[in-house]
């Protein structure tokens, strides 16, 4: 039989050649790591398992970040983030295990029609994700030192809140910003993939989690996790490969619609859109994320 890394219900294949397969798009996959390395693209299609896999008995922790700045270049980014922080809560992640990293600009932007709200879908029924969502770091505290911080449990370097788990939990990393070869932009600030990785190497060496998964969108997201040991023990999966750029990845182009009125702008990526039709707009617990 397969292995799988199961994480809040949301499954992934292990030691294989992995094919990472998403709702509504049209067109040719691309993988090209083998292990625990796996690449979405533009051309992906969804399949959805209907089997629950189930919770292990130790405890879920998260590590979520938006990384950037601003109305236009990040709502996406800071909406989508803010919907995984109420999935995760949905899932049962005690709001404790998270640290939610964002610099929280975009709703009080003077370019959005609903001021202090964010939402990930069009419609009537669109909820406002940002609502009840709790942010330990905006601002100019979002820096790539405290996010290294954050993940490697280093209280005295963040200066708050980081990451507590320990050798039987399971942690879910998720990143979303702008990128460039073997870099994610923390704003304007490079986090290179060489320092990302020295923290995961000191995560795995300090015993921090049993299974990990890092979910990454930003343009060229392949790069950055290029190269990681397969020793480690982490799932990565990123929204294009080596070579793409996910710029334009917008399944709302030209602006969703939101109660009535055209944001014009992205509400999400491609990527996010298609995982969280994957999971359902519901939060239910009994369905998982299955990838082969």
């Amino acid at each position: 039989s397969k292995a799988t890394v199961s994480v809040l219900n949301w499954t992934y294949p292990t030691h294989t050649l992995l094919k990472l397969q998403f709702l509504y798009l049209i067109g040719p996959i691309q993988h090209t790591h083998t292990h625990t390395h796996t690449h979405g693209t533009m051309g992906a299609r969804a399949v959805l398992a209907a089997a629950c896999c189930a919770l292990a008995s130790a405890e879920n922790h998260a590590v979520i970040v938006a990384g950037f700045s601003g109305y236009n270049m990040a709502y996406s980014i800071q909406s989508s983030m803010n919907d995984v922080w109420h999935r995760l809560v949905g899932r049962g992640v005690p709001q404790s295990n998270i640290v939610a990293l964002m610099f929280d600009d975009a709703k009080d932007s003077g370019f959005n029609p609903f001021p202090g709200q964010l939402f990930t879908f069009p419609g009537n029924d669109s909820r406002d994700v940002r609502h009840g969502t709790v942010i330990d770091y905006t601002g100019a505290s979002v820096t790539p030192e405290r996010i290294l911080a954050v993940l490697t449990g280093n209280a005295t370097a963040a200066g708050g809140k980081v990451l507590q788990s320990g050798p039987d939990d399971d942690v879910f990393v998720y990143f979303m910003s702008h990128g460039d070869e073997k870099v994610f932009h923390v704003d304007k600030e490079p986090l290179h993939a060489a320092d990302l990785h020295a923290a995961f190497e000191e995560m795995h060496a300090k015993k921090m989690y049993k299974q990990l998964v890092f979910h990454i969108e930003s343009c060229f997201s392949g790069t950055v996790i290029a190269g990681l040991p397969d020793n480690l023990g982490i799932t990565a999966v990123s929204s294009v490969n080596d070579t793409i750029s996910s710029m334009w990845n917008c399944p709302h182009f030209g602006g969703g619609t939101v109660h009535g009125v055209n944001m014009h702008n992205c509400l999400t990526g491609v990527f996010e859109f298609s995982f969280f039709n994957l999971v359902g707009h519901s939060g239910d617990a009994t369905k998982s994320l299955t990838l082969g």
